[in-house]
C-alpha cells in the first residue's frame, strides 16, 4: 500500500546556530590588554636611569648631583658658559713654609739667648710678644748653653710649625745644670718669619 510522503515543514523557524561573536571579542580584549602591558613595560624600563647618581661637594659648600652617562658627572653640555660662585668668607690659604727659613730664625733666636745678645733675640720674637722678653736667661737665672733642635714637617695650610729644642743650663762659674726642653713655635707673618712663643 502506498503511503503518501508526510507533509512539508513548512513556517517553522530553524534552529539557531551557534555564534562566535562572543569569543572574538574577548581575543580584542586579550590582545588590547597585552599590548597596552607591553607599552607600560617599554616606558618603565626606558625611563628607569642607568646608574646611581653621585654627590660631591662643590667649592662653595654646596652639593652637585650627576649621573655618570658619560658627560663628565652630568655636567653642562659642551659649549655651555657655566659660572661658580665664591665663598666671601672663606680664609685665603697660607703659602707653604720655607723650611730654611725656619731653621735660619730658630737657630739665630737660640744663639741670641746663648750669647745673652738681648737685641738680637727680641728682633726675632713676634711683635705681640717682643716686649714680654727683658732677658736672656732662663727663669731659673741660669745662663744657656748649647742646643739641639728637632723639626717637625709643615702642615699644609698652617702658617707655623713646631721645633722641639733642648738647651742646656749652666751657672755663671760655667758648671752644667741640666737641661731644658720646649716646643718652639716659628711662624711665618708676611714676609718675615718669627719665634712666637712655646709650649708649656
Amino acid at each position: 500500500m502506498w503511503t503518501p510522503p508526510p507533509p512539508a515543514m513548512t513556517g517553522q523557524p530553524a534552529a539557531p546556530r551557534p555564534s562566535n561573536a562572543g569569543g572574538v571579542t574577548s581575543i580584542f580584549v586579550v590582545m588590547a590588554l597585552l599590548l597596552a602591558a607591553t607599552v607600560g613595560s617599554y616606558i618603565y624600563v626606558h625611563n628607569e636611569p642607568t646608574s646611581s647618581s653621585s654627590t660631591v661637594q662643590s667649592v662653595g659648600g654646596g652639593q652637585q648631583v650627576g649621573g655618570s652617562n658619560g658627560t663628565g658627572g652630568g655636567g653642562p653640555p659642551p659649549g655651555q658658559a657655566t659660572s661658580s660662585a665664591r665663598d666671601p668668607y672663606a680664609t685665603p690659604t697660607p703659602p707653604p713654609l720655607d723650611m730654611g727659613a725656619v731653621r735660619r730664625t730658630m737657630a739665630a733666636f737660640l744663639n741670641g739667648l746663648q750669647n745673652h745678645d738681648l737685641e738680637a733675640v727680641r728682633s726675632l720674637v713676634c711683635p705681640k710678644f717682643r716686649s714680654l722678653y727683658v732677658g736672656t736667661y732662663s727663669k731659673a737665672g741660669y745662663s744657656y748653653s748649647g742646643w739641639e733642635a728637632h723639626y717637625s714637617s709643615p702642615v699644609s695650610g698652617l702658617n707655623y710649625t713646631y721645633v722641639v729644642v733642648t738647651q742646656g743650663l749652666a751657672d755663671a762659674a760655667g758648671a752644667k745644670k741640666g737641661s731644658e726642653t720646649h716646643s718652639w713655635q716659628v711662624e711665618h707673618d708676611g714676609d718675615d718669619y718669627f719665634v712666637c712663643g712655646y709650649l708649656t
